[in-house]
């Protein structure tokens, strides 16, 4: 029957039935060939091809060579060497894979044989090991296997060096296609060097179509040889299409790279012991700053971590985190710590606790140049004081926060503490608390709207902040203000509040403070009897049309305030210029003995005839003095 080796290369021989074997030990008991030179024999059990070389008298290794067990002809079985590679499987060096066996000593021999140039491969199976399986000072090589399982089967106390494989200063390597299983559930859980796969001080390295499953301590961890000397970091590894499950400390932990890639890989049910993120970028004390720096994870699913989907710690910098989905992790999305770090189109989703914001930036004056754009935050029921997207008091300030989806939250869904934070063209719907919350100072929130929020649509508590250009539709409990301004010197511009049905006690604008700026903003069908800007106790000087409300008395309190054009959609009402300065007013009806205003104000009669559709007031301080014109 045919014997062949798919995709190495080797032209498809025809071979007796007699010239097959099961074991090693059947190869050497064939019977002599009649053709030597072309006799070929497949052995199962190892998953080699051998031809018979009849000038051969090297020593049988019970892998690579096998001496025939007739003594009365010369020669010897080998292995053939595919296409000019240099192949090693881990069953020439006595790996069994029956998942009983201890096969540590064998992996490891087959470990030590790799070179420049060598493939290392594991047949199908089970290879059972009590310690971590090395390489060192190694360039240029492979790992793979068609999906077969190292396992862990150490038990006892968790010491360090009881991980899976090890590469220490290697380059230009990748390891594929391999199952790693660190049986957690029969070992002690310990955070010690017990990793699945463990990086120190290497390069060029690829991971692809690997499964990381319970882990005692990390799915990967990435480190260097000198934390202190930054030319010993690891660099430029890829990490791809990747599944890590049920890891005791982190999915991953990168504590010293510079440059890494993680793409289309999976984190889940990361649990055990803090920070228990699916990623989590944190260099130790001491670490050459940025300990980690250049790091991009796409197209990624992070869910049912204990922590955060994605932790990024301090001395970090340049990360992007982009296309990736996130659910059900216990503190929240993201952590964010560090320079120059952007979060954007990423899905979040069914969070019910966060420690406070699904997308975090953290308590630290280093927290700079963060950029988070385009996400989406939805179906998120949180438990708590909790919110979509959370900036710091304590951080860096001046992130950008734009083009943000947030819906369905329960809790607000953006709350800026952290000065000059930009908040712009964000649509946040269907909260249960405010829509966008201002609490550092020097921040600017534009171009946003907020649709159905339970209780405030914006929500200023700061100092010289720059609410301009927003839209507030359909606060279902807006007593306190659709537009809540509780801080001195907010500017106030070109805002609209709208609501589709009026109700009682709804207000559009409230300041509490005075503001430096409240102009061309508009209010539509808010309230039916209340005033649509609301002081709490202060008055406010302002320009423009009221209707359906009591009109506060138009009286300035403060040289500070600059207040124009405020427009009201329903029409009517009076305008005002200035402190107790003129107003135009229209109504049906003479003014005269009707209404009060000062010298110099106007009344249109809606009603009028000739000579009495104009009136001025000429005189008097109360409702006297009006004239026909």
């Amino acid at each position: 029957m045919p014997l062949t080796r798919e995709g190495t290369g080797v032209r498809e021989f025809s071979v007796p039935a007699t010239m097959e074997a099961e074991t090693v030990q059947q190869v050497r008991e064939i019977p002599r060939p009649v053709n030597k030179a072309n006799a070929l024999v497949g052995s199962t059990e190892i998953g080699l091809l051998y031809k018979f070389n009849t000038s051969s008298s090297a020593a049988d290794d019970g892998y690579f060579v096998l001496q025939p067990d007739d003594t009365t002809w010369t020669g010897r079985w080998e292995v053939i060497r595919l296409d000019g590679e240099t192949g090693i499987n881990v069953k020439w060096y006595g790996a069994t894979g029956d998942g009983v066996t201890d096969d540590t000593a064998a992996l490891q021999l087959a470990f030590d044989a790799v070179t420049a140039g060598t493939c290392v491969y594991f047949p199908a199976g089970t290879y059972v090991h009590v310690a971590e399986l090395s390489i060192t000072s190694v360039n240029d090589f492979s790992i793979k296997s068609c999906f077969a399982t190292l396992f862990s089967s150490a038990t006892g106390v968790a010491i360090s060096g009881q991980g899976g494989i090890k590469l220490t200063s290697c380059s230009d390597f990748s390891v594929s296609q391999l199952i790693i299983d660190g049986n957690r559930a029969n070992r002690p859980d310990a955070e010690t060097s017990n990793h699945l796969l463990h990086f120190v001080s290497c390069s060029n390295g690829k991971v692809n179509q690997v499964t990381l499953q319970n882990s005692v301590t990390d799915g990967t961890y990435m480190g260097a040889t000198d934390p202190t000397d930054a030319a010993t970091f690891g660099r430029d590894l890829l990490y791809m299409d990747c599944i890590v499950d049920n890891s005791y400390r982190n999915g991953m932990t990168a504590v010293n790279v510079r440059g890494l890639a993680v793409k289309s890989s999976v984190f889940k049910n990361t649990i055990g012991t803090a920070p228990q993120a699916g990623i989590d970028l944190e260099p130790n004390p001491g670490s050459a700053d940025p300990g980690v720096l250049g790091v991009s994870i796409s197209g990624c699913q992070f869910y049912d971590n204990a922590g955060f989907g994605i932790q990024i710690s301090d001395d970090v910098e340049g990360i992007k985190i982009t296309d990736n989905s996130f659910q059900t992790c216990d503190l929240g999305g993201v952590l964010i710590n560090g320079e120059n770090i952007v979060v954007s189109h990423n899905s979040f989703s069914n969070f019910d606790n966060a420690t406070r914001g699904i997308i975090d930036i953290a308590a630290d004056a280093g927290n700079l140049g963060i950029l988070i754009d385009g996400n989406t935050i939805a179906d998120c029921p949180l438990v708590g004081t909790n919110y979509g997207i959370y900036t710091h008091g304590s951080s860096g300030g001046k992130a950008q926060i734009r083009n943000n989806i947030i819906s369905d939250l329960t809790g607000t869904g953006i709350n800026v503490n952290a000065a000059s934070d930009i908040v712009i063209g964000n649509v946040i719907s269907d909260t249960t608390s405010t829509g966008i919350k201002m609490s550092g100072v020097d921040s600017l929130a534009a171009n946003n709207i907020v649709d159905t929020c339970g209780t405030i649509g914006f929500w200023v508590t700061a100092a010289r902040v720059y609410v301009q250009n927003n839209v507030c539709i359909d606060i279902p409990n807006a007593t306190a203000g659709y537009y809540l301004i509780q801080a001195a010197d907010a500017s106030v511009i070109g805002n609209q509040a709208r609501a589709s049905v009026s109700q009682a006690g709804h207000v559009a604008y409230r300041f509490d403070n005075d503001p430096l700026l409240c102009a061309l903003n508009n209010a539509d069908n808010i309230g039916t009897s209340n005033t649509y800007f609301y002081n709490g106790g202060i008055t406010l000087g302002f320009v423009g049309f009221n209707n359906g409300g009591t009109q506060v008395a138009p009286t300035l309190i403060s040289s500070q305030i600059r207040v124009a054009a405020n427009i009201f959609l329903e029409g009517g009402g009076n305008l005002v210029n200035g402190q107790n300065g003129p107003q135009l007013i229209a109504g049906s009806g003479t003014p005269e003995s009707v209404v009060s205003a000062g010298i110099g104000s106007l009344f249109q009669r809606t009603d009028g005839g000739a000579s009495t559709t104009l009136y001025v007031k000429e005189s008097g301080v109360g409702n006297t003095g009006w004239i026909a014109k």
